[in-house]
């Protein structure tokens, strides 16, 4: 499994893993070792799971949390940031922010 299929939701698991994750005391481990259906990159299945590691990929990587590595590369040149930080309950982990689409999108154009 690539990180690109994870950010294409084509991890190969059957559904979303994320339940597993949350209750798992190691959640990238939880995620990695539950059996695959499919060949990574062979079907899209919405994992709430990928986005989760996608977001602890990039906090291990680069030392910033989503928010603050997309405002360093993207927000940041717009004249509207995002509102509403979400941080996930289970890990205490900043998975990103939720996005007003008409504002973003308005302000962005």
């Amino acid at each position: 499994m690539t990180v690109h299929n994870v950010l294409s939701m084509g991890t190969g698991h059957k559904s979303c893993v994320m339940n597993k994750m949350i209750y798992a005391e190691n959640p990238v481990k939880a995620f990695l070792s539950e059996e695959l259906t499919y060949e990574p990159g062979e079907k899209f299945v919405y994992n709430t799971g990928a986005t989760l590691l996608l977001s602890i990929i990039v906090q291990k990587y680069t030392g910033k949390t989503v928010y603050e590595y997309l405002y360093e590369k993207y927000f940041k040149y717009l004249d509207h940031a995002p509102e509403g930080h979400h941080r996930s309950r289970a890990f205490g982990r900043s998975c990103g922010r939720r996005f007003y689409g008409d504002r973003l999108t308005e302000q962005a154009t």
